[in-house]
Parts: structure tokens; sequence; C-alpha cells
């Protein structure tokens, strides 16, 4: 829930302890990090203004 610390802590937890989902975790990352990517928002920038 946002703006709930022991949430997050709890989750943070869950996640440590959990190697399945610590690495769902991890490769959604990836994806995200390659779909929100700077270079990525830039090019899509440029298209739409061009």
């Amino acid at each position: 829930r946002p703006g709930d610390p022991d949430d997050l802590a709890k989750k943070i937890k869950q996640a440590l302890n959990d190697p399945v989902l610590s690495e769902r975790l991890s490769r959604q990352a990836v994806l995200d990090v390659e779909q929100y990517g700077w270079e990525k928002r830039a090019k899509k920038i440029l298209e739409f203004i061009a």
C-alpha cells in the first residue's frame, strides 16, 4: 500500500525470502528498464515532435 512503510518492509522481506519471487521481480525490472529507458523515451519523443 502506498505510504505504508510497514507494508513496504513486509514486501521486501517477502522478496528476499522467496527466490522464485526475487527472480520474477528481477526479470520484470530488466524489461521495465528496456521499455522505459532514457534512450527509448528520447526516441519516442523525437518521433512525436518530428
